[in-house]
């Protein structure tokens, strides 16, 4: 089947501890299951906002869910599907891009992206599939370089937008403009910036444009601590597992170094990483003694 079952994001939960048990169920659901991508994002976000109440939020993306099904005037065509969620997305709602403010920390927080109605391009895409999804339509992420895109599945037809231009329907003219755009002008199209991004990817995604602000404004404390919430998505990749281990260090946090650099060894596929894990180790209980 094209389409999948149509679902309603979970109820909310309360309190830290209940955050965090969602997002290791996610960390540990496997790679090829779908995920409910509007709960594991306010979950998120909730973890630097844990006095706010989620409910309203969840409300809101149950709001978007029944205005999809509403402004879709023929759920067996694609580009009425399509048409439904920029409508109601971009034009009843009003999300936009944040062109001016693109840096601004909030674009990547669910929860203010869904006050502000305006978010990075991960961020508004998620959205999108989220409602997408409440449908029970495919909807993915696309691996276009530099501008996340969605991609809507009917059969044999495929349609990609952009949420952050007001959920645009893009034409391979279109898409070799944005690439031009992002890439400069000798920049072609390659097969590879249409597959697919896992669910589990798009939030990694989401949470490294957090960590990259925190890393150009030197702060050790907030990388390290933006990493945590990516290795409860991402339990196993031992190469963000030794970027913590890097970081714990150079705060001094030898203990906590310890800790990363043994998970890294553990989860390195590559026979390299898990030697400069083993090295590191070595090193950072030199300074134990």
């Amino acid at each position: 089947m094209d389409d999948e079952q149509s679902f309603e994001p979970q109820a909310a939960p309360e309190g830290m501890q209940a955050l965090l048990a969602m997002l290791r169920a996610v960390g540990n659901a496997a790679p090829d299951q779908g995920l409910d991508l509007g709960s594991a994002g306010l979950a998120l976000a909730a973890l630097d906002a844990p006095d706010t109440p989620l409910f309203p939020y969840y409300a809101h993306l149950q709001e978007l869910n029944r205005a999809v099904a509403v402004n879709c005037t023929d759920p067996d065509d694609l580009t009425a599907r399509a048409t439904a969620l920029s409508a109601t997305l971009a034009q009843q709602y009003g999300y936009q891009g944040d062109w001016e403010n693109y840096e601004d920390m909030r674009n990547a927080d669910l929860i203010q992206v869904i006050e502000r109605r305006k978010g990075l391009p991960v961020a508004l895409a998620l959205l999108y599939i989220t409602a997408a999804r409440g449908q029970g339509w495919h909807c993915e992420g696309i691996n276009f370089p530099s501008h996340f895109l969605i991609r809507l599945s009917l059969g044999a037809e495929r349609c990609i937008l952009d949420p952050f231009n007001g959920g645009k329907i893009l034409a391979p003219n279109d898409l070799r403009d944005l690439l031009k755009y992002f890439g400069g002008g000798e920049a072609e199209l390659k097969p590879h910036f249409y597959e697919p991004v896992s669910d589990h990817a798009l939030l990694l995604r989401l949470l490294n444009n957090i960590k990259a602000r925190a890393v150009a404004a030197q702060d050790l404390a907030r990388t390290d601590e933006i990493l945590t919430r990516m290795l409860l998505i991402a339990p196993k990749e031992a190469i963000m597992w030794h970027e913590q281990g890097m970081v714990r260090a150079r705060r001094g946090d030898i203990g906590g170094a310890i800790e990363s650099m043994g998970q890294c060894k553990t989860h390195a596929q590559d026979p390299k990483l898990k030697k400069f894990a083993e090295i590191a180790l070595d090193k950072l209980r030199q300074h134990l003694n």
